[in-house]
């Protein structure tokens, strides 16, 4: 029961106190019918209140948290009003979890209250139409508006506070809608419906007998052929493509098997890739066996192809050293290994063997490059000759970073200000060029979040995430990886002269990815000259009047050998 009626200790509640009639007085001017009839007469009200019955249940929601018979009636003491329909109007206010205070005078709303209507944060108010004409008591001078709707979802969880208030619209025009009377109303928890009888309790069930032990899996069963496959992307004409001075390459391989019953774990499929005779690589590997003493390669995967009766087993590694030496202590010319794979468990301990050969010719002796070259943060520089400087451009212009006109590229960065640091920039963009026909572009935008985000187009089409793009008849390889929590993002431009890494890093101490771009730069062969750019002149001193000097670093070593497509496809 609501804190109303227990004051009152009846069933009813008066929901609102009578309106002062100077409030009334500040309502418009109205005449009924509207002037300049003849029989205009100006309409007059005194004090007025509203009153809501309680319901079925008092002032609690029904158990379906329904309020029926929602049931106002509107009195106001006067004269001269009509009696219309369209004359009485109530609005029902949802306020929720407290009091209701700073309502509007009037809510422009249309939606008419009812079993379709339910009130939200956004949606606060309703209609009420008259049940019929208002009468008029000309003993009392009182005219009485009655109203009638169901409120559905009343009760929200704790007691629900809700407002009526009634209007007479002048001349039925809402905008002159003077108020007659309101109050407010608490809607409590409804009352539980009672509970079913419980039912009976079912007979306890019969005892299943134990289960059969599952029959043993048959033995793994292998017929037909066995292939190997050694595969590398990107090149079909050439055994290997080197990437100086790296002798590391990387091997894609898959056994394909036809058989039944076989297990898919990875340690079912070991496999080798050994250098055939002696010394080492120097045999054509056509008696080569497979060594359970020597180390084994384990599969990045498994697949079973249950309707063709085909395992497939996917090994992808890097092979260090691929070029042996002869025993003149220089390298072979060619060096010669054998893939093998074999299937194996604990019923079979090696079935069918497949196998396929991979020659690896010597590595071009190709001059070495110069250093690798870098640049991070606001903006720090580490040349060719591996000195560090700082060079802050341009704002909001392009600089170039190193160029080769002979050769017809160049790389360039745009240089934004930094808001929070005077004379400061950051890279936001980084732009590589060869002749007119390829342009590579990479650039950090700002999304709605705040975060910032990298993209790249090639010949101004995006890039997709994880994608490798060529430029036909240039040489130019483009990878996206976009960056990931955890993870920095990288978009590496690959060419026969140069390997340049454009990274958005991920910042573990924010929690977040820079909003500016760093990248590294390794040269792979020697610049014609004239060089240009920022960094050209640590170009020239690294390189000496006759070319590069000085060894790679490691790391622009491992990725340039890592980066570059080393076998080409081919089933054995």
């Amino acid at each position: 029961m609501s804190p109303q009626a227990a004051a009152t200790g009846t069933a009813a509640l008066v929901l609102s106190a009578l309106l002062a009639l100077a409030v009334a007085q500040q309502e418009p001017v109205c005449y009924e019918p509207a002037q300049p009839s003849a029989q205009a007469k100006l309409v007059r009200f005194g004090s007025g209140e509203l009153y809501v019955p309680p319901g079925p249940n008092g002032y609690r929601a029904d158990t379906d948290n329904t309020f029926q018979q929602l049931q106002p009636l509107c009195k106001s003491s006067g004269g001269n009003a009509a009696t219309q329909v369209n004359r009485w109007l109530a609005q029902l206010f949802f306020c929720g979890a407290g009091p209701c205070t700073s309502l509007p005078a009037y809510a422009s709303v249309t939606p008419i209250c009812g079993s379709s209507v339910s009130f939200s944060a956004n949606f606060t108010a309703c209609n009420l139409l008259p049940t019929g004409p208002a009468t008029y008591n000309s003993t009392q001078s009182m005219f009485y508006a009655s109203f009638d709707t169901t409120l559905q979802n009343a009760y929200r969880g704790s007691s629900t506070f809700y407002y009526v208030r009634c209007y007479y619209l002048c001349n039925g025009d809402r905008t002159l809608a003077g108020t007659r009377g309101g109050g407010s109303m608490t809607v409590e928890a409804p009352l539980a419906p009672p509970s079913p009888p419980a039912p009976s309790p079912p007979p306890p069930p019969a005892p299943s007998p134990p289960p059969s032990p599952p029959p043993p899996p048959p033995p793994a069963n292998f017929f037909g052929i066995a292939l190997a496959t050694i595969s590398a992307p990107g090149n079909t004409l050439q055994a290997v493509v080197w990437s100086p001075p790296g002798n590391e390459i990387r091997v894609v391989a898959q056994c394909l098997v036809h058989g039944r019953y076989a297990g898919t774990s990875l340690d079912n499929w070991p496999a080798q890739f050994r250098a055939c005779g002696n010394p080492p690589g120097s045999d054509a590997c056509m008696d080569m066996l497979y060594d359970s003493s020597q180390p084994v390669i384990i599969p990045t995967g498994v697949q079973h192809n249950d309707g063709q009766d085909t395992y497939t087993a996917t090994y992808d590694f890097f092979l260090p050293s691929a070029s042996l030496p002869d025993l003149r202590g220089g390298l072979l010319s060619v060096t010669r290994r054998i893939f093998l794979c074999l299937y194996q468990d604990s019923v079979v301990s090696m079935a069918y063997r497949a196998d396929a050969t991979r020659p690896s010719p010597r590595p071009p002796a190709l001059q070495p490059p110069a250093r690798v070259a870098a640049g991070w943060g606001d903006p720090f520089f580490r040349g060719f000759d591996n000195k560090l400087f700082q060079y802050h451009g341009a704002k909001w212009s392009w600089t170039v970073l190193l160029g080769s006109a002979p050769m017809g590229w160049r790389i360039r960065a745009l240089f934004q200000p930094v808001p929070q640091a005077k004379g400061v920039t950051f890279m936001r963009a980084v732009e590589y060029t060869l002749g007119v026909a390829t342009e590579v572009y990479v650039a950090l935008t700002q999304a709605s979040s705040g975060q910032w985000q990298m993209s790249a187009m090639v010949n101004k089409r995006p890039v997709k995430p994880f994608s490798t793009v060529t430029v036909p008849r240039t040489g130019v390889r483009v990878t996206f990886s976009p960056a990931r929590i955890g993870l920095h993002g990288t978009v590496i431009i690959q060419t026969d002269t140069l390997r340049l890494t454009v990274i958005q890093m991920w910042r573990r101490n924010h929690g977040d990815h820079a909003d500016f771009l760093n990248f590294s730069l390794g040269i792979l062969r020697p610049l014609k000259r004239p060089v240009s750019g920022i960094l050209g002149p640590s170009y020239l001193r690294a390189a000496g009047p006759g070319g590069p000097r000085g060894k790679v670093a490691d790391a622009a070593a491992s990725s340039t050998a890592s980066g570059q497509p080393l076998l080409s496809a081919t089933t054995v």
